[in-house]
């Protein structure tokens, strides 16, 4: 009978695992790039047709004005905007004339996904985009006495409308306009190669009889679909999707989306930066660092904008002068050292939440182990080695709690039974007896509570890290970043979850007892769809921890059988 049932079970078992493959397979993929794609075309963009409403006030809903966020008037209808793209070794760009900005950036060394039979080339990761399925694009303008931009967004002329960096080390990309006071405006965009950086230059020759101004504004504009770089952890922790500045004080403030109808900012900052934070990815407005900058947020119909006017210091030309005013534009993924050095605190927008200043060093040291041993699922391994080996003294004085706390467990037992329902005999009778035997029944779990900020701030690291995406372990785990496609790994989580259980003491109430005894299993459910690296994670320091519990339960056992024979 009991061979019939473990058959039965082991069955069951089977036929579920299959079921939950044939599941993910069905229900779980994102859509393929080429469908994408698809979509993308078949549908007009309609981000620069105004609202019914805008077009009979004349209002637009991107341009802003020098003293406030308000509207300013324009005309955004017009049909004879051209697309520029621009290639280089990191960026496949797409440039709108009608306004001179990026309405597309895809980064060509992060591919969408690994390659495979079936799409052997796969297509680049698109961070900007302007199609049905998403709106994201980085603007930027003149506004203010005779800026290009204050009246409608300007039309430039481009001399071509390809251009590729090829061999050389930067690359110049100019719209250029000539306004009604016959000024010559040139909209420079500089790529650089093996950058994520853009520079945006307004280079004006003032040919007019008298003085010109202008001020810089620049600006990110994001609906509020999700993240698309976030897709491949669907079951897990998500990352902020949303905007961070700097603010007066603090060097990292975040500024979710459907907070910007409700609380606007706007505040007057030295530096600074205005950025929309994904997962894996940052896109970053930086303006001049010397100067005093007004960063604001605000909604247009159903999009959300973050950016900057350099207000109080605008370009102002005499008859016959030349000048410039640029910004730097960040299209790539979350790399802490470039992000440091462009502006004090974008580094912060890799967001490890509240145990930042534990996820920093941690996150030091798994690059360190990366830089010798160049495999991040091994790097990620050691770190976990080496995390709970510094933890070794607290772990030990857990599990001696622990397995004394097994030890006692027949007395225990009896102690239930002799008093039965009286649950005060029952606890004066368990404290005299924890005093006698010298033991704290919260000593198993004070320690591992202190452990818990070290191992939470690790798991955001792994979660945070571009380092991890698209990068393979061995065998069948070939992206870290994505869950592990058997779920081989989970099932091990599992199964050492409960072998722990087995050496931990049975908990006094039947019903915990009961609980404790459903947790590999709910534990398993939640991290089959977990990014492999995650479960690498725990699968290792839950080996570490049983074999660390099971020699010193060991241990203790075999001194109190020796007291006992003596």
């Amino acid at each position: 009978m009991d061979f019939q049932r473990t058959l039965l079970i082991g069955g069951l078992a089977i036929v579920g695992y299959l079921m939950i493959l044939q599941w993910d397979k069905d229900y779980n993929q994102v859509p393929t790039t080429t469908q994408q794609q698809e979509q993308h075309q078949t549908v007009p963009s309609t981000e620069d047709a105004p609202q019914l409403t805008q077009a009979k006030q004349g209002a637009s809903d991107d341009v802003p004005m020098l003293d406030s966020v308000a509207d300013a008037p324009t005309d955004d209808t017009a049909a004879d905007k051209q697309v520029v793209t621009v290639t280089t070794d990191t960026f496949a760009v797409e440039i709108d004339t009608k306004g001179g900005n990026i309405v597309k950036a895809s980064l060509l060394k992060y591919p969408v996904k690994l390659p495979d039979d079936n799409e052997p080339n796969p297509a680049p990761f698109t961070l900007l985009e302007r199609s049905s399925a998403r709106t994201f694009i980085a603007q930027s303008g003149l506004i203010g006495p005779d800026g290009t931009d204050s009246k409608g967004k300007a039309t430039y002329q481009a001399a071509q409308t390809n251009y590729q960096l090829n061999g050389g080390e930067t690359l110049n990309v100019d719209l250029s306009l000539v306004d009604k006071k016959g000024v010559k405006v040139i909209k420079r965009y500089t790529f650089t190669k093996g950058s994520y950086e853009v520079k945006v230059s307004y280079v004006v020759d003032n040919t007019s009889s008298t003085t010109w101004q202008a001020n810089l504004y620049a600006q990110l504009k994001r609906d509020n679909t999700q993240d698309p770089s976030n897709s491949s952890s669907s079951m897990g922790m998500s990352t902020y999707l949303g905007a961070a500045v700097r603010g007066k004080e603090e060097r990292y403030v975040k500024l979710p989306f459907d907070e910007f109808e409700e609380e606007k900012f706007n505040a007057d900052v030295t530096g600074g930066y205005a950025a929309v934070l994904q997962h894996y990815f940052v896109s970053a407005w930086i303006p001049n660092q010397e100067q005093l900058n007004n960063f604001y947020t605000r909604k247009a119909g159903s999009n959300n904008i973050v950016g900057f006017k350099n207000q109080n210091n605008p370009l102002k030309l005499a008859a016959g002068e030349k000048g410039e005013i640029s910004a730097t534009l960040y299209l790539g993924p979350k790399d802490q050292k470039r992000l440091a050095e462009l502006a004090d605190g974008l580094e912060l927008t890799i967001d490890y939440g509240v145990l930042w200043f534990v996820a920093q060093p941690l996150f030091w040291l798994l690059t360190f182990i990366h830089s010798l041993i160049p495999n991040w699922g091994w790097s990620i391994i050691l770190l976990t080695v080496m995390v709970k080996a510094a933890f070794y003294p607290l772990s030990a004085a857990s599990y001696r709690s622990m397995a004394n706390m097994r030890r006692l467990s027949p007395k225990l037992q009896e102690m239930r039974e002799r008093y039965g329902d009286d649950r005060q005999k029952m606890s004066q009778a368990m404290m005299e007896m924890y005093k006698k035997e010298k033991i704290n029944p919260l000593g198993g779990c004070l320690p591992i509570l202190v452990q818990m900020p070290v191992f939470i701030a690790l798991y955001w690291v792994l979660l945070e890290s571009v380092e991890l995406r698209q990068a393979p372990w061995l065998g069948w785990i070939t992206d870290l970043s994505v869950k592990d496609p058997y779920f081989i790994l989970p099932l091990i989580m599992g199964a050492s979850m409960f072998v722990q259980q087995l050496l931990n003491p049975t908990p006094p109430d039947p019903m915990q007892a009961k609980v404790m005894k459903l947790m590999p299993i709910i534990f398993t459910v939640f991290f089959l769809f977990f990014p492999a690296g995650l479960v690498l994670y725990w699968v290792v320091n839950n080996l570490l921890s049983i074999a660390q519990q099971w020699m010193i339960t060991r241990q203790i056992e075999g001194q109190a059988a020796a007291k006992s024979t003596k």
